[in-house]
């Protein structure tokens, strides 16, 4: 796209560059027909008034066909960025589907695992119940000392 943009940015400005060699070249070739012309002043007042509306002419000629050129190369940028524009938000709203799905994956599995953790330590506990062991809770009750500091029973 920024190929593009400088593409048309510099056949603008050779545009604009072409319309104002003109001007000045009409200009200058306007000026050298009256100083060399052998004419009365009648005559030579309606040929510079005819040059002059001639370059007029010309002038307003090329700023057409600028205009138009402009035109379509603003009309063809426009529909070069909303390819780019429409391709990136597809891509961000796939992008955000992707980490929604991982974000609800993973909290499946956390719930799952979170289950699975809550079963296993009921088990324990209903396990430890059976055997006439205190329980997990009654050894928090005895006094530092007698327990024991990785599973914090006796």
């Amino acid at each position: 796209m920024i190929n593009n943009y400088e593409q048309t940015r510099s056949s603008l400005r050779g545009a604009g560059s072409n319309l104002m060699f003109l001007l000045i070249g009409g200009g200058i070739g306007a000026t050298v027909a009256l100083l060399f012309a052998p004419k009365p002043g009648k005559e030579l007042r309606q040929d510079v008034s005819d040059g002059v509306k001639y370059g007029l002419e010309t002038a307003n000629e090329t700023v057409a066909q600028f205009k138009e050129t402009a035109g379509e190369k603003v009309s063809h940028l426009k529909e070069v960025a909303d390819g780019y524009y429409h391709k990136a938000q597809d891509k961000v709203s796939d992008l955000y589907r992707a980490a929604m799905k991982s974000v609800n994956d993973g909290t499946e599995e956390a719930k799952a695992l979170g289950t699975e953790a809550i079963e296993q330590a009921h088990d324990l506990l209903t396990e430890a119940g059976t055997k006439n062991e205190p329980s997990l809770f009654e050894a928090g009750s005895k006094p530092l000392d007698q327990r024991n500091l990785k599973t914090g029973i006796l």
